[in-house]
């Protein structure tokens, strides 16, 4: 598997910015309402793993030679679960004691994501024929909403 040099400056921002946000706070939310999301994270992060038991888990976006197009458990109803984990665990720690550099950073990381999905779909689109039926009955992030 080939990775782009686009693929690299997604996952160094991506990752880049989840460490800001961890080096600069707490690691566990203090309201409950952080806490929430934290755990909500955590277990979507955790039912995304699990439907990958037999594939091969990778940070970069390109799709590997023995990929198969996941769409049971949470990818049912979700195309980017991990996503969506990362979101809710580090939107958890940016919002939950309201650090504008946190937060900004927060915005930062969803921007690139939003951008990684985007490289990533196009992989998959030419990867897998049937990706755009896929599309049109999963949410890309949130069910109901996007």
């Amino acid at each position: 598997m080939q990775i782009s040099g686009r693929s690299w400056q997604l996952v160094i921002a991506q990752f880049l910015l989840l460490g800001f946000i961890l080096v600069t706070g707490p690691w566990y939310p203090a309201s409950e309402f952080g806490q929430f999301f934290f755990v909500a994270g955590w277990l979507v992060g955790i039912a995304a793993v699990w439907a990958f038991q037999r594939s091969k888990l990778s940070v970069f976006p390109e799709p590997n030679s023995e990929s198969q197009l996941l769409t049971h458990g949470i990818y049912h109803y979700i195309r980017h679960p991990l996503y969506t984990a990362v979101l809710l665990i580090a939107g958890s720690l940016a919002f939950d004691q309201a650090s504008w550099m946190r937060m900004v950073a927060w915005v930062l990381l969803l921007v690139v994501l939003l951008m990684k999905m985007d490289h990533e779909e196009r992989l998959l689109i030419q990867k897998f024929p049937d990706y755009n039926d896929y599309k049109k009955k999963t949410w890309r992030l949130i069910p109901w909403i996007y």
